[in-house]
């Protein structure tokens, strides 16, 4: 029990971390303005259910492209081609996420707004 807990300890630690970046609080905040809309709209179950998968992919992707920049980062702290390289590539991935969830919401929200 005590090891489960020293592992909640760290996940605990390693989210504040990634809570005290931009780009995890700018993510963290669309997601609210989105929540808060679904809510006002009174979405179904099933439509809650997808839109907080999107959302959740979206953050995820943001934390994992956060997590490869502090490792890009610590690996070479100057600028080096490869490095640009793979920055890029892991924020791409949060763009093909957020697009994504984007059109989802779309599709969704459309029929509560027209």
């Amino acid at each position: 029990m005590a090891l489960l807990i020293k592992k909640f300890k760290h996940a605990i630690k390693g989210l504040i971390i990634l809570l005290q970046d931009t780009s995890v609080g700018i993510q963290i905040g669309i997601t609210l303005i989105v929540l808060t809309l679904c809510y006002v709209f009174g979405i179904n179950s099933m439509e809650w259910c997808i839109i907080l998968l999107c959302c959740a992919l979206v953050i995820v992707s943001e934390c994992i492209n956060t997590i490869i920049e502090y490792i890009c980062d610590f690996i070479q702290p100057e600028y080096d081609e490869q490095i640009k390289k793979i920055k890029d590539g892991a924020a791409g991935f949060v763009l093909i996420a957020s697009i994504f969830a984007l059109m989802v919401g779309c599709i969704i929200l459309k029929g509560y707004l027209c």
